[in-house]
């Protein structure tokens, strides 16, 4: 997966890193409540690929019903998945009437195969970083591990992540 990036920075993830400046909080280390928040996260995506994985192969199958019919000009297709996370509402950087889009992720599939991606079961858990053990020991599902090493956001700013929502584009071809 990768991050769509929108201008210089998404105006959500903008609007926090403001925040944290002018307020002179300083970027802490991860403490015991940190690591708890991330591995909640974890779990939540994981739950999230699990509900994609369902939506993509009721959607591939409708798409592959199509160009299956001879008389259909139909001859391929595509599916992109688009995951958005959004600012926490509760985040003191958050405005009600902004889009508080912190970041984008973006894939494409041709086939329903999820062999590596969102879903695949392989342990994505990449972290370099020293002190890590805790969020190390639960598996990272594959959008934990492009938000953390595909996108700008560094691991504090995965903590106000509050919600996402994904779309699926479908793309069709035609003889």
């Amino acid at each position: 997966m990768v991050e769509i990036p929108d201008g210089d920075l998404f105006e959500g993830l903008e609007r926090f890193r403001k925040y944290y400046r002018d307020e002179k909080i300083a970027y802490k280390d991860l403490s015991d409540s940190d690591f708890d928040g991330l591995l909640a996260l974890n779990r939540k995506l994981s739950k999230l690929e699990k509900e994609i994985i369902t939506e993509y192969n009721k959607l591939y199958s409708f798409a592959q019903q199509r160009v299956d019919i001879e008389d259909d000009r139909l001859c391929c297709f595509y599916i992109e998945i688009f995951i958005e996370f959004y600012l926490d509402k509760n985040h003191p950087a958050y405005k009600e009437d902004g889009d508080n889009l912190l970041t984008v992720l973006y894939t494409s599939h041709e086939m329903p195969s999820f062999d590596f991606g969102i879903g695949d079961g392989i342990e994505h858990t990449t972290l370099l970083e020293k002190n890590l053990a805790l969020l190390k020991s639960e598996k990272h599902c594959y959008i934990m591990h492009s938000l953390y090493e595909h996108t700008s956001l560094n691991l504090q700013e995965l903590l106000v992540i509050g919600s996402f929502e994904y779309q699926f584009r479908l793309i069709l071809d035609y003889d």
